[in-house]
């Protein structure tokens, strides 16, 4: 039939139907309310449009989630209502949304989506639900492992999208294109030189384009720069002399606008993994690495007066009077040693760092270290937790030969950069970082299992047409 009735998208289409006649009636009284900020008026209509594309068009959602993610955040902030922990907004309803949409899509297609996020994260996200029960701030840890419970959503969603290598190759281009606003704004601010809210008479002007800080910025300029050196030379990927020529511009440009962000330990990481390129696949890159970057941070002002910083010692006073290692070191120390030992085992609960910082550090203060706020907040189950998810990655990467050797390299530079990264800065904050990251991986171990099954039906193939032709030779 070229129209068929469809009972539950009626209903579901009565309900939307009601929710836009009620906000219709009582939108006209929000906008004395949020005079200030009129922008979360249009909230409304857009949560509309992702219900019903969450109903009719689930993947050419998260498709647009993806490729416009990257550069939403200031649009994000405009309709956000409340303090920077316990603030509420359109960011909010698309984390919300990410969620839902995995869970529609793992409900759709349980296997292997269920089963490799269980055994991958179903410690950590028990741990991360405990904590919000033990956290001084109810509405601040619900917040803040809602950005937890996002990553995981995003690990597992291409599990039920990738089938082929085709579609892990479709979706790699989606999240290389989802770049493209965010250096081209970068590029912008470098120009003209518009200082962000984040550059000071200490620092310097620093960029941070379409994200909250400098260092989200780097980070995630690594992590493309890192995912577009993969895509050049990996044979999965049929790339033109021209395409490649034009991709490793955009590094050059990725690379430069990384100086400018100043963010000292994403240098390090992208210092990092051209050095292990260089040294597994192509010597000829060492020349680069070993060479050019030490005659760069000689030479340029931005890297050389940043470098520098480092040994800059002082007395710890508060946040910003020290140079950014020391305070971080004195910070990680007089946290521990405030904690009660009976806290050792499970911490103070979600998004407590901030709350107690006052007491030990400095006030609405951060950890600045991953593994120091899972101690504090989850204890040491916590941290044992998530590094189990870390390794448990990295070892069914490593074991998987099927597939491509430079994506498995790159996998796993993503995952020591994230270490790397995760060591001296508030990685789980990130969450744009988390959102690229961790659908890259999940991408990644997803075609492991999709080759992996071919590799063994093509085996059994083999197998059978062999016994059928010594049958028939017998």
């Amino acid at each position: 039939m070229l129209f068929q009735i469809n009972i539950k998208n009626i209903i579901i289409s009565f309900i939307i139907l009601l929710v836009v006649i009620f906000l219709g009636m009582f939108i006209p009284g929000f906008v004395d309310i949020f005079s200030e900020k009129k922008a979360v008026l249009f909230v409304f209509p857009i949560m509309i449009i992702f219900v019903m594309l969450l109903v009719f068009a689930r993947d050419f959602l998260f498709l647009m989630v993806l490729l416009c993610r990257s550069f939403l955040d200031p649009v994000f902030e405009l309709t956000k209502l409340g303090g920077r922990n316990s603030g509420f907004g359109l960011g909010g309803v698309v984390n919300i949304l990410v969620i839902g949409l995995a869970v529609f899509a793992i409900q759709k297609k349980p296997y292997p989506a269920l089963d490799i996020t269980s055994k991958v994260w179903g410690g950590f996200l028990l741990v991360v639900l405990l904590s919000m029960f033990l956290a001084p701030s109810f509405v601040g840890a619900i917040k803040f492992n809602f950005n937890i419970f996002s990553y995981i959503a995003i690990f597992a969603f291409p599990f039920t999208l990738i089938k082929s290598r085709e579609d892990f190759i479709y979706w790699i281009k989606i999240i290389l294109l989802s770049s493209i606003v965010p250096v081209l704004f970068g590029y912008y601010e470098l120009v003209r030189h518009s200082p962000g809210i984040h550059s000071n008479a200490i620092e310097g002007f620093r960029i941070e384009s379409t994200f909250g800080h400098p260092n989200i910025f780097a980070f995630y300029l690594v992590f493309m720069a890192t995912l577009i050196y993969g895509a050049i030379n990996t044979k999965m990927i049929n790339l033109t002399q021209k395409m490649r020529r034009f991709l490793m511009a955009y590094i050059v440009i990725m690379l430069i606008l990384l100086v400018f962000t100043k963010t000292r330990s994403a240098w390090v990481g992208c210092f990092v993994y051209f050095m292990f390129y260089g040294l597994c696949y192509d010597r000829r890159l060492l020349f680069f690495v070993l060479i050019v970057a030490p005659c760069m941070s000689l030479f340029v002002p931005e890297i050389r007066d940043r470098l520098m910083d480092i040994n800059i010692g002082g007395e710890y006073l508060q946040y910003g009077r020290l140079d950014s290692y020391t305070w971080r070191k004195q910070l990680w120390q007089h946290s521990i040693e405030w904690m009660q030992p009976s806290r050792y085992l499970l911490g103070y609960g979600g998004n407590s760092f901030r709350y107690y910082s006052g007491l030990f550090g400095g006030l609405g203060m951060d950890a600045h270290s991953v593994f120091i706020q899972l101690i504090f907040e989850t204890g040491f189950i916590g941290l044992l937790a998530f590094s189990w998810a870390l390794v448990i990655i990295a070892y069914r990467v490593i074991r998987n030969y099927v597939i491509d050797r430079i994506v498995r390299f790159t996998i796993l530079q993503l995952l020591l950069q994230y270490v790397m990264f995760s060591y001296s800065d508030n990685m789980l904050d990130y969450l744009l970082y988390n959102w690229y990251l961790w659908f890259v991986i999940g991408a990644a171990l997803s075609l492991g299992l999709v080759e992996q099954n071919a590799t063994r039906c093509t085996d059994s193939e083999v197998n059978i047409a062999r016994q059928k032709k010594v049958i028939f030779l017998r």
